[in-house]
């Protein structure tokens, strides 16, 4: 089921890092023929992987979302189907983890894109981002951070002191809301306009980290053009510098 008659956009997703370590800690989905992309951090539990874990329930509980709204008289727009489609991926992880101790825990942070029409909508859970390329080429964040060092940013506070003295500045890495939690703390939802010169990037912390904001600047400018090419870029910048087991993923869509 497409959301709506539409342009046609182009979805890249990569992801490097993964080839070191046995379990994944990132991946991506892409659904072309729904026009959706999704980036996941995984935080692993026993050994295993929890990205790899949505990567197989996700479009499963898409299609479910598909079919539960397919009866009504005004059939959903993409707000809801990402929203419906999210928690029915809550349950799903908690259900696996009542049934194997193996799976239990297991969470992870999730962006997801879907292109209505003239418009994106992008829903997120956690620490991965979402950066919109304008047609005058400006490239800027459309996410907030679900972590506690943004908590403390919000409330103007900074984050506490150790028993050392010194700041804590691993409040940075402490995700506050999480899909594989008891219940979802905190959906985010971001309508964008889609442009003809529209590009999207969704990406893992980790790609944001080792990159300037520039570079991802001109990746995104290159994705109208050559969104593999833009692809390999960002995977070049990212195998130069980020570490042997680190991992980074994305996902690019020019409209």
């Amino acid at each position: 089921m497409r959301l709506a008659p539409q342009r046609r956009a182009q979805f890249v997703a990569d992801s490097v890092g993964a080839e070191q370590s046995a379990h994944r800690y990132d991946a991506t989905v892409v659904l072309r023929r729904d026009d959706i992309g999704v980036v996941i951090r995984g935080f692993r539990t026993h050994g295993r992987s929890v990205a790899e874990l949505i990567e197989e329930l996700l479009p499963e509980c898409y299609r479910a979302e598909v079919g539960h709204t397919a009866e009504m008289r005004s059939p959903p727009g993409a707000e809801l189907l990402l929203r419906g489609t999210l928690s029915r991926l809550n349950a799903a992880l908690l259900a696996r983890g009542a049934a194997d101790t193996l799976f239990r825990g297991l969470a992870a942070s999730l962006c997801a894109i879907a292109i209505e029409g003239d418009e994106a909508v992008i829903a997120h859970v956690g620490d991965c981002r979402a950066f919109v390329l304008t047609p005058d080429d400006d490239l800027y964040l459309c996410t907030q951070d679900h972590t506690l060092a943004q908590d403390y940013e919000d409330m103007g506070r900074a984050a506490p002191l150790l028993p050392n003295g010194q700041r804590n500045i691993d409040s940075k890495g402490i995700t506050t809301s999480v899909i594989g939690a008891e219940s979802i703390r905190r959906t985010d939802i971001a309508i964008e306009q889609v442009h003809d010169r529209s590009v999207f990037l969704l990406c893992t912390p980790r790609l944001n980290d080792v990159t300037t904001q520039d570079e991802l600047r001109a990746a995104a400018i290159l994705a109208r053009v050559s969104p593999s090419e833009a692809s390999a870029q960002l995977r070049h910048l990212a195998l130069s510098r980020q570490g042997t087991y680190d991992e980074s993923s994305w996902v690019i869509v020019s409209a």
